[in-house]
Protein backbone atom coordinates (compact mmCIF):
# COMPACT_ATOMS: atom_id res chain seq x y z
CA UNK A 1 0.00 0.00 0.00
CA UNK A 2 1.37 3.39 -0.98
CA UNK A 3 0.55 6.54 0.93
CA UNK A 4 1.00 9.91 -0.75
CA UNK A 5 0.19 13.45 0.28
CA UNK A 6 -0.36 16.46 -1.90
CA UNK A 7 0.36 19.21 0.60
CA UNK A 8 2.30 22.44 0.62
CA UNK A 9 5.49 22.62 2.69
CA UNK A 10 3.86 24.18 5.77
CA UNK A 11 0.87 21.84 5.56
CA UNK A 12 3.25 18.89 5.36
CA UNK A 13 5.20 20.01 8.43
CA UNK A 14 1.98 20.61 10.37
CA UNK A 15 0.77 17.15 9.27
CA UNK A 16 4.00 15.55 10.47
CA UNK A 17 3.77 17.37 13.81
CA UNK A 18 0.17 16.22 14.27
CA UNK A 19 1.12 12.56 13.85
CA UNK A 20 2.60 12.46 17.33
CA UNK A 21 -0.20 12.60 19.92
CA UNK A 22 1.74 14.78 22.32
CA UNK A 23 3.41 17.08 19.82
CA UNK A 24 3.49 20.77 20.53
CA UNK A 25 2.07 22.71 17.61
CA UNK A 26 4.24 25.17 15.73
CA UNK A 27 3.64 28.85 16.51
CA UNK A 28 3.93 29.65 12.79
CA UNK A 29 1.35 32.19 11.61
CA UNK A 30 2.48 31.95 7.95
CA UNK A 31 3.61 35.58 7.84
CA UNK A 32 7.29 34.81 7.41
CA UNK A 33 9.70 37.71 7.17
CA UNK A 34 13.05 37.86 8.96
CA UNK A 35 14.44 40.97 10.63
CA UNK A 36 18.15 41.84 10.71
CA UNK A 37 18.65 39.47 13.68
CA UNK A 38 17.08 36.55 11.76
CA UNK A 39 13.93 36.66 13.92
CA UNK A 40 10.65 36.02 12.11
CA UNK A 41 8.32 39.01 12.36
CA UNK A 42 5.31 36.67 12.29
CA UNK A 43 6.03 34.02 14.93
CA UNK A 44 9.04 35.68 16.63
CA UNK A 45 11.25 32.59 16.29
CA UNK A 46 14.91 32.72 15.26
CA UNK A 47 15.68 31.10 11.91
CA UNK A 48 17.45 28.22 13.70
CA UNK A 49 14.37 27.63 15.85
CA UNK A 50 12.18 27.60 12.75
CA UNK A 51 14.33 25.20 10.74
CA UNK A 52 14.90 22.88 13.70
CA UNK A 53 11.28 22.78 14.89
CA UNK A 54 10.33 19.52 13.15
CA UNK A 55 13.21 17.61 14.78
CA UNK A 56 13.08 19.31 18.20
CA UNK A 57 11.98 17.41 21.27
CA UNK A 58 8.97 18.65 23.22
CA UNK A 59 11.35 20.07 25.84
CA UNK A 60 13.21 21.99 23.14
CA UNK A 61 9.92 23.22 21.69
CA UNK A 62 8.86 24.45 25.14
CA UNK A 63 12.14 26.35 25.37
CA UNK A 64 11.56 27.87 21.93
CA UNK A 65 8.06 28.94 22.97
CA UNK A 66 9.52 30.55 26.11
CA UNK A 67 12.00 32.43 23.91
CA UNK A 68 9.09 33.57 21.71
CA UNK A 69 7.21 34.83 24.79
CA UNK A 70 10.26 36.76 25.95
CA UNK A 71 10.68 38.35 22.51
CA UNK A 72 7.02 39.35 22.41
CA UNK A 73 7.30 40.89 25.87
CA UNK A 74 10.38 42.84 24.78
CA UNK A 75 8.47 44.02 21.70
CA UNK A 76 5.65 45.35 23.90
CA UNK A 77 8.14 47.16 26.17
CA UNK A 78 9.80 48.77 23.17
CA UNK A 79 6.44 50.12 21.97
CA UNK A 80 5.40 51.64 25.32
Amino acid sequence: MEFTLDLGKMDFLNFMNSQNDHQIQSPCVQKCCLDLDDICLGCRRHINEITGWHTATNAQKQEILQNVSKRKAMDKQAVT
